[in-house]
C-alpha cells in the first residue's frame, strides 16, 4: 500500500531531529545559565535553533520559524 502522504517519513524524520535538536538546546542553555559555558556552547545552541528554523520553513511551520526568529 501506497502512503498517501510522501512527506509523512521526512516530517516524522525532522521531528525526531528536533527532539535531538531540542536537548542538545536545553543542555547548552542550562551551561549558560550555570555559567559553565564556553564559545563551543553558544554554537551549539545558535546551530540547533537554526536547523529547527530552517527545517520549520521547509515544512511550512511558518509559527515555529517566526518564534525561533526572535
Amino acid at each position: 500500500m501506497t502512503n498517501p502522504d510522501p512527506m509523512a517519513e521526512i516530517r516524522a524524520s525532522f521531528f525526531i531531529e528536533c527532539d535531538e535538536l531540542l536537548e542538545a538546546l536545553q543542555d547548552g542553555l542550562t551551561q549558560i545559565d550555570e555559567g559553565a559555558a564556553d564559545d563551543e556552547t553558544v554554537n551549539v545552541c545558535f546551530r540547533a535553533v537554526h536547523s529547527i528554523k530552517g527545517g520549520a520553513g521547509a515544512f511550512g511551520l511558518d509559527e515555529l520559524v517566526r518564534f525561533a526568529h526572535r
